[in-house]
Formats: structure tokens, sequence, C-alpha cells
């Protein structure tokens, strides 16, 4: 699409296959929502912990990504509160939502 005059058009596809292809997830199968329904994410969940610092980095790509994708503000926003510890069923959500976009 072009822009046109008082009219703004905003696109981040090629963010977001820039995203995919940076965590590996450029060929992952896709599903129909950023989430699964009623399951409910835990801060000490049992699982092993991962690096915070890659998921931190994922947690803020996706943060500036829901500026033009409102369909993944609440997912991100749930997946956000585990930032500082996150487990494996913490990254298993987030790529939950990399495999929605």
């Amino acid at each position: 699409m072009k822009q046109s005059i008082r009219k703004i058009f905003i696109s981040q596809e090629k963010y977001v296959i820039d995203l995919l292809k940076k965590f590996n997830m450029s060929e992952c199968k896709l599903v129909t929502s950023p989430m699964i329904a009623n399951k409910k994410l835990q801060q000490n969940d049992g699982a092993a912990k991962i690096n915070s610092k890659y998921f931190k980095s994922l947690v803020g790509s996706l943060i500036y990504l829901t500026n033009s994708r409102l369909d993944i503000l609440f997912s991100v926003s749930i997946i956000s509160r585990f930032i500082e510890n996150p487990s494996k069923l913490h990254f298993a959500a987030i790529k939950r939502i990399l495999r929605y976009l």
C-alpha cells in the first residue's frame, strides 16, 4: 500500500520477518491465537530457568511491535511479568506469540 494525502499507513511486516529470523522462528508452525485460553502462567512454576538476557531482548522486541499489532498486546503484557525470572514455560508462551505472528 502507498501513503496518500491525509492518511497514515503503518506496516511492520519487515520487522516481524527480521524478528522471526533473529530468534530462529522463521520456519515455525503457525498458530491461530497468541495465547492458549485458560492457561495460567506463574512466577514459580517449577520449570527450569532460562537466560533472562535472551528473554528480555525478545520481550522488548515484542513490546515495540505492540504499537501496530494490538492483537498481541494482552499476551505480551502477560508474558512481560516474568521478565526477571523466566522459565521454560514462559519461553514456550513467548514462542507461541512468535508463531502467531
